[in-house]
């Protein structure tokens, strides 16, 4: 792996996203408890609005990187493409369940119920659900071409629904707030989200880093093997 210079910037740069995610991250906790005002109407378990939104801008964005890593595959086949999509496929997976168990915790003393078959829940949950099943479809076809171009395909289709929940509280009638931007925010709430969103940001590049790295590693190992052979 030292012998290739990608390899060993993608460590250096992955290590170093996760040293700063992680000093940030202390901050942002800090800011969403004690800096940020009080939501005046939803109390202090609106707080967890500074977990859930970073988590779901990361998990479209990491999502998004899958699909276009699976079109780039299918296209000509390289390795390199399909690894990516493999590591954004589960840093997205990683982001969407932290964006599914927050929710509930925030709908329930809001809403009065953990879950509403809602546009925007709904097409959440088969987005991540959509790309649980491209692990699943990875694993048990045990690295062949042919799952890779399944998963890739499945990957793709994920990718096109994203669009939809994103618009889903502005076309459909939904319990879930609409845009975060839009929101009328305080401006101190504005500065913790953003922290948030680049705090997770550097998480997300720092476990795709490892996660491509990983994937060098299988790769590199089974042509041991199969020289061994």
């Amino acid at each position: 792996m030292d012998s290739n210079p990608f390899l060993n910037l993608l460590k250096r740069g992955s290590n170093v996203a996760g040293s700063a995610a992680l000093v940030l991250l202390c901050v942002h906790l800090y800011a969403a408890f004690f800096v940020a005002p009080e939501e005046v109407v939803q109390g202090a378990i609106q707080r967890i609005f500074y977990v859930h939104v970073p988590a779901a801008v990361n998990a479209f964005l990491a999502f998004i990187v899958a699909g276009i890593g699976s079109v780039a595959y299918l296209w000509n086949r390289g390795r390199a493409w399909d690894a990516t999509a493999v590591a954004s496929a589960e840093v997205g997976v990683f982001w969407g369940a932290i964006v599914l168990i927050t929710g509930p915790l925030w709908a329930k003393p809001v809403w009065g119920a953990w879950w509403t078959w809602d546009a925007r829940l709904t097409s959440t949950l088969i987005l991540w659900l959509t790309f649980v099943a491209y692990r699943l479809v990875r694993e048990l076809a045990g690295g062949g071409e042919k799952g890779a171009r399944f998963a890739a395909i499945l990957a793709i289709v994920g990718t096109l629904n994203i669009p939809f929940v994103r618009i889903s509280t502005e076309k459909f009638r939904t319990l879930h707030p609409g845009n975060v931007a839009k929101a009328g925010l305080d401006p101190t709430m504005h500065k913790v989200l953003f922290l948030g969103m680049g705090t997770f940001f550097l998480f997300t590049l720092f476990l795709l880093g490892k996660r491509i790295l990983l994937e060098e590693l299988r790769d590199r190992r089974l042509a041991i093997e199969l020289e061994g052979s």
